[in-house]
């Protein structure tokens, strides 16, 4: 089963360019995406 929503985004940090192992998966919804983005790049 296949599950796809719209209106929600898997954000998953990573820890350097070369591996993206150790990060971490984080889930916002479109109202929140903004603010995700700008705490990621701050």
């Amino acid at each position: 089963m296949v599950k796809i929503e719209l209106d929600s985004f898997l954000i998953r940090t990573a820890r350097h360019a070369k591996d993206y192992t150790g990060g971490i998966n984080q889930y916002c919804d479109m109202s929140q995406l903004q603010s995700m983005i700008d705490k990621l790049l701050s």
